[in-house]
């Protein structure tokens, strides 16, 4: 895989470089409506003067970092740094204007949970750090209540990290960044869950189901480290079912914004 890397070629790279929807294997779901979708997403994007492409996992970290101001640091699962991939299991998106900066991201990792379940491999800590678990687990505690997270086991993703940049509001990239890391887990993986946590200040429950169109919210989970809460909230989730029935509303609304 020939991933984009930041530098002074950026700009040209917006013209020239492929897309994210050239990056991406499609091999499972339903592969004609996912490619529809993300064809109908790259012109809404570029309608928006933003490019999405594909890059290495370790850029997303180096612009995670630069851009702590108005983006916070990356949960260990989608940093490369902190739980470094294996092959394709971690994929990166990041959306470039017309002077080639970055003004979005976002990213989605595959778990095989089979033979075990979110709570078991979130309470170990591999679902955070891998093989990684046992160095980090001093001082930390991670607890989740949430009653699916004792049924979702399987091919599972993780997705996360949305960001944009402060200039780039208020163009409507919430709409499609994060249905495209969606989608990709259902067309690369064949995922039977795609999962989120969210904090308790992230907007309202019912807002977070429907704006990114889950199928489901519940509370609670909570990571602390030394006794103190770094992060807690609720899990967020779509069974494979719901993901495939939603493709044609998804893209009816994108074909109605072009």
């Amino acid at each position: 895989m020939s991933y984009l890397k930041h530098g002074n070629v950026v700009a040209d790279a917006h013209h020239l470089a492929p897309s994210f929807a050239d990056e991406l294997p499609i091999v499972h779901g339903p592969r004609d409506q996912i490619r529809e979708y993300f064809q109908a997403a790259q012109r809404y994007l570029s309608h928006r003067g933003v490019i999405l492409k594909r890059v290495d996992p370790m850029e997303a970290v180096r612009l995670n970092r630069a851009n702590e101001a108005s983006w916070w640091r990356q949960v260990p699962i989608l940093d490369a740094e902190d739980f470094p991939p294996v092959a394709d299991e971690l994929v990166a998106f990041i959306g470039y204007d017309r002077r080639g900066d970055p003004v979005t991201a976002m990213s989605v990792r595959y778990f095989n949970l089979a033979g075990t379940t979110l709570k078991s491999e979130m309470e170990s800590l591999r679902l955070f750090y891998g093989d990684r678990s046992e160095l980090a687990r001093r001082g930390v505690v991670c607890s989740i209540s949430a009653p699916a997270a004792e049924r979702i086991t399987g091919k599972v993703a993780y997705m996360g990290g949305f960001w944009v940049h402060p200039k780039a509001r208020g163009q409507g990239l919430s709409f499609v960044v994060p249905r495209i890391a969606r989608f990709t887990s259902l067309g690369m993986w064949g995922v039977a869950y795609d999962v989120t946590l969210t904090g308790h200040n992230f907007y309202s429950r019912q807002k977070v189901v429907d704006q990114y169109d889950f199928e489901a919210i519940e509370p609670h989970y909570c990571y602390m480290i030394n006794g103190r809460v770094q992060w807690e909230g609720s899990l967020v989730w779509s069974s494979r079912q719901s993901l495939e029935h939603s493709m044609p509303k998804h893209l009816s609304e994108l074909d109605q914004k072009l």
